[in-house]
């Protein structure tokens, strides 16, 4: 199942947030969910669509990062 874009970003900055306690992060993930239940919804995963987006989030990155080396090296 995938929850909507606002609870993943949501998600993502409990567990950057805390990423060192993650009984902490579980207890706070569960309260927003139960909190704004309501404008959330569930979806079927398409395994395709996953990779393809998986793949092209990692593309996207490893470009930035090439980007940046390229940049650091041109840029003493």
């Amino acid at each position: 199942m995938v929850l909507c874009c606002r609870l993943q970003i949501l998600l993502r900055a409990v567990a950057a947030e805390s990423a060192f306690n993650s009984s902490r992060g579980t207890r706070l993930i569960s309260q927003i969910y139960n909190e704004k239940k309501s404008q959330f919804e569930i979806k079927r995963n398409n395994p395709k669509d996953l990779v393809e987006r998986v793949a092209r989030d990692i593309s996207k990155l490893l470009n930035s990062k090439r980007k940046a080396l390229e940049w650091g090296t041109s840029n003493p």
